[in-house]
């Protein structure tokens, strides 16, 4: 790729909101599903190519505006869960009976606070 000028970039799995690619393609899909009417391979095929001719430049230029939008947000999200979690104490209980909270010799049963 990078011979012919190109970069690669990895995008995470499940998220095809953050590639405007999967936008296009799910448009496409959906545009040749609404004119299927014969379900002939060829009939597709032709509906395909037209679905593909009729994307435009303003469309590829709203998906990938939509997909940095959504990529902010994702990073502005981060930032508020990762404060939120910063401020929550855990209990964790390693006793294996839950219903005794002191073991017999006075101790706390494996309980402890996380901050």
């Amino acid at each position: 790729m990078e011979e012919h000028g190109h970069s690669v970039l990895r995008l995470p799995p499940y998220h095809p909101d953050l590639n405007p690619l999967e936008m296009i393609w799910a448009d496409a899909k959906q545009w040749v599903a609404n004119r299927n009417t014969t379900f002939k391979i060829a009939d597709v095929m032709a509906l395909c190519r037209q679905s593909f001719e009729e994307i435009r430049v303003d469309k590829w230029k709203n998906v990938c505006r939509h997909s940095e939008k959504v990529k902010s947000d994702y990073f502005e999200m981060e930032g508020l869960v990762e404060d939120a979690i910063e401020r929550i104490a855990f209990t964790v209980n390693n006793s294996s009976d839950t219903n005794d909270s002191e073991s017999e010799d006075g101790e706390d049963g494996g309980i402890e606070e996380l901050e």
